[in-house]
C-alpha cells in the first residue's frame, strides 16, 4: 500500500570513492563511463540499490 500514489518512484544509488597512497601521493580509483549519460567520461564506482523504486 502506497501513502501517496501520485509521488515519483524513490530510487536509491550508491557510489564508492577509493583512495589510494603510493607513499608520495594520494591516487583515485575512477572508471571510464561504457553507457549513456556521459558516455566515456570518468566516474566513481557505483549504481542504483537493486528494488530501490518498490514500496514495502
Amino acid at each position: 500500500m502506497r501513502k501517496y500514489p501520485k509521488a515519483p518512484p524513490l530510487l536509491a544509488a550508491v557510489d564508492c570513492i577509493i583512495f589510494g597512497f603510493d607513499g608520495q601521493k594520494l591516487n583515485l580509483l575512477v572508471i571510464k563511463r561504457r553507457l549513456a549519460p556521459e558516455k566515456g567520461k570518468w566516474s566513481l564506482m557505483g549504481g542504483f540499490v537493486p528494488g530501490s523504486s518498490q514500496s514495502s
